[in-house]
């Protein structure tokens, strides 16, 4: 029998063209079940955009409206996070310090005691006591001065553009401070009263008096319990609490911003060094102070920035997010703007880097708090499929919730996802998102990116939905 040399080579291309069939025929299908799902959840008038890459081929997997730009949430604090890793290294630390102009004499610190905060979201009255502790093993009796709280190292307003006002009374949406403290918010506990019609029992828990409670929280039936509110006067510094709790809730409890953090800051040195019998003559105030012959006298440092980031990308910490962005432009070589500004810029230049173009992408603060920061999930998916080549990508990864354990255990314990996702959650009314990397049923690795927006059902459904599609995802590939 005469061979064909050609065989070979047809039969290559014959392959390929049926796996190319294959591949487009799987695409159809699950671009079907995802409309099914959408479907299913009633968010056929909402917009969603879905990305899935392998990041082994860097093949495209799934496709949908992948190159229209979304609002993130707090997925985009995968953004902030990654540049962080990369322009600031994983040994990165916050830094607070005590400065004074006099040198320690005869017991007495003839000096206004600077307390310089820079940006440590994890600093809390534990840091505030070391702080105390090293002028007490100085050997510091007496202070005569002033404790001056500086919040100047940040040249960037309390609140990013694009939050909204009603956020700015609750922990996560709190004033953006240099010096920043117990995470600048304060816990309250909410308790029903044996009587319908009553006032609740509630119970603010600070250090030190600070806000004036004034609790307009009432106790009602079953079914008629209404959300709980937060109020701040600034003139009277009150803190109205308003709602209704029934006795079937339980102890609810709630946490609410910290107004004018570095002041709080500032009073809980005071109450650290009395602590310590070091005596202060003046007050406590918040302004700047002239860098002129100060030394440092004392500081403590925060956790290296892999602990930071876990905070920010596992609790969603929208503080701890900010604080890290501001820094990033605090501690880059541009000159105009604010650190905010900065930051952006910082970012995208980063992202230049990966071949991402920035000029389509909007950031408008570094948590995804505000509503108008636009990112697509082609772009999400190219962040995360570049960072698996960066020397800090273990990092990275560690800080992503795992599906089934802090990343939803309602929708994936139990299920193939489970352990085999892990991925950055964001959450606003009527939008949500999911990116990161998971594991395939036929074992592949992907970096994906689910958005939905402009969704008219209750966030944990769209939550749901965004679960189902991912399930179908990892199961059919």
């Amino acid at each position: 029998m005469k061979f064909n040399k050609s065989f070979p080579f047809k039969t290559i291309f014959y392959i390929a063209i049926l796996l190319c069939i294959c591949f487009c025929l799987t695409a159809t299908k699950q671009n079907a079940n995802i409309e099914a799902i959408i479907k299913k959840f009633n968010l056929e008038s909402a917009q969603y955009g879905v990305c899935v890459q392998d990041t082994k081929t860097n093949e495209s997997i799934l496709s949908k409206d992948a190159e229209k730009v979304f609002l993130p949430a707090s997925g985009l604090k995968l953004f902030t996070t990654a540049t962080a890793l990369e322009i600031l290294t994983p040994s990165y630390r916050f830094r607070t310090s005590l400065y004074a102009k006099a040198p320690i004499y005869n017991q007495n610190l003839n000096s206004d005691l600077v307390l310089y905060g820079r940006g440590d979201p994890s600093l809390d009255y534990e840091g505030i006591k070391k702080l105390a502790q090293q002028l007490y093993d100085a050997g510091v009796k007496n202070i005569i001065g002033n404790i001056i709280a500086s919040d100047e190292y940040f040249n960037t307003p309390k609140h990013p553009w694009g939050w909204e006002i009603g956020d700015t009374d609750w922990y996560y949406a709190p004033e953006i401070t240099s010096l920043s403290i117990n995470k600048n918010a304060f816990e309250i506990t909410i308790e029903a009263s044996n009587k319908i019609n009553k006032t609740a029992k509630t119970i603010l828990y600070q250090e030190i008096p600070y806000y004036n409670l004034v609790n307009l929280v009432k106790t009602v039936e079953k079914g008629e319990e209404k959300e709980i509110s937060a109020d701040y006067d600034p003139v009277t510094n009150n803190i109205y609490i308003g709602g209704t709790v029934s006795k079937e809730q339980g102890i609810v409890k709630e946490r609410i911003s910290l107004k004018n953090p570095p002041k709080y800051a500032g009073l809980l040195l005071k109450k650290a060094l009395d602590s310590y019998g070091i005596k202060i003559t003046g007050n406590v105030l918040v302004k700047k102070h002239s860098n002129e012959f100060l030394q440092e006298v004392a500081f403590v440092e925060s956790p290296p920035l892999p602990e930071i980031i876990k905070q920010i990308n596992k609790i969603s910490d929208n503080l701890y997010s900010e604080l890290l962005f501001n820094s990033l432009g605090r501690n880059s070589s541009e000159i105009k703007g604010t650190d905010a500004e900065k930051a952006t810029l910082v970012i995208n230049k980063f992202l230049q880097n990966f071949e991402i173009n920035s000029n389509s992408i909007k950031l408008t603060d570094g948590s995804g708090e505000s509503r108008w920061s636009l990112i697509s999930p082609k772009q999400f998916v190219s962040l995360l499929t570049n960072m698996k080549k960066s020397p800090h990508f273990k990092y990275f990864y560690d800080s992503l919730p795992i599906a089934g354990k802090d990343l939803r255990p309602e929708s994936f314990k139990g299920t193939r996802g489970e352990n085999k996702i892990q991925a950055k959650t964001g959450m606003h009314t009527g939008a949500c998102s999911l990116s990161g990397y998971a594991e395939t049923k036929s074992g592949k690795n992907i970096a994906f990116s689910i958005i939905i927006n402009n969704g008219i059902q209750p966030s944990k459904q769209i939550k749901s939905a965004i679960d189902k599609i991912m399930l179908s995802i990892i199961e059919n590939y």
